[in-house]
């Protein structure tokens, strides 16, 4: 399967927001699943098995950190890169999503779009520019 396009899971509640990245990350050749709560981000990680996950810490109904804590508990998504973003910037939400093996954690403004995907494309190893 080494023609299967790069892919990232993103969950982020706030839809212009989720727009914004999805459209860069796309246009940066990137395949992506986009929701807007963690259930349904759990779910389709579990369906999907994204090369790398971006999740908002505040969600509705399952926060980004618990579904990041059930990723890890999933052998099928144990390994599964992850990159945080929050609104807030809470010392304990940080140490707790690295604590839970988060790759990467950003607060949503200090992240541009860029920035994130730069992040993917080091986590995955995938370093070329389209």
């Amino acid at each position: 399967m080494a023609n299967e396009p790069k892919s990232v899971l993103l969950v982020e509640d706030e839809a212009g927001l989720r727009e914004l990245y999805e459209e860069a990350l796309r246009e940066d050749g990137w395949l992506v699943f986009a929701v807007g709560n963690g259930e349904e981000g759990l779910a389709l990680a579990q369906n999907r098995a994204p090369s790398v996950a971006i999740l908002d810490v505040m969600l509705p109904g399952m926060s980004g950190l618990d579904m990041l804590a059930a990723m890890r508990q999933n052998p099928k998504l144990a390994q599964t890169p992850v990159v945080v973003l929050s609104a807030l910037e809470d010392i304990d939400d940080r140490a707790r999503g690295l604590a839970l093996g988060a790759k990467k954690y950003f607060g949503k403004n200090e992240a541009s779009p860029k920035m994130i995907i730069e992040a993917l494309n080091e986590l995955t190893g995938i370093s070329e520019k389209s």
